[in-house]
């Protein structure tokens, strides 16, 4: 839907030996009694596990801000947190997200997890 989640997308896909991934999966969280679509629900293979990443592209919009971080509350409350089976990128019309800094933060966060 956005440049930012075009360019997470091929990313995941070049590391597609180690990873594969869903688009907008349905995810039910338990905890807040409602279905999620995160952007990418992506499948760890070397460590098998799922982790999801949202991509919060609108951060200018007020309303927009307020939904994510009632997502993000949601999201922890059913056993999902920032920094261990979650990944947040943001950005805003002043700063944008660039593809180095998407694929930084996909090779410190998948090589990490890779050598724990």
């Amino acid at each position: 839907r956005s440049k930012s989640e075009i360019i997470i997308a091929n990313m995941l896909n070049k590391k597609a030996d180690n990873l594969s991934y869903r688009y907008e999966a349905e995810l039910y969280l338990k905890k807040a009694n409602r279905i999620v679509h995160p952007d990418f629900t992506i499948l760890d293979i070397v460590n098998r596990r799922e982790i999801y990443w949202e991509h919060r592209g609108m951060m200018d919009d007020r309303m927009y801000l307020k939904q994510s971080v009632q997502r993000i509350k949601e999201y922890r409350k059913s056993g999902i947190y920032v920094g261990d089976n979650l990944l947040i990128t943001e950005e805003t019309s002043a700063f944008p997200l660039g593809t180095d800094e998407i694929e930084d933060i996909a090779r410190h966060f998948f090589k990490q997890r890779e050598t724990e």
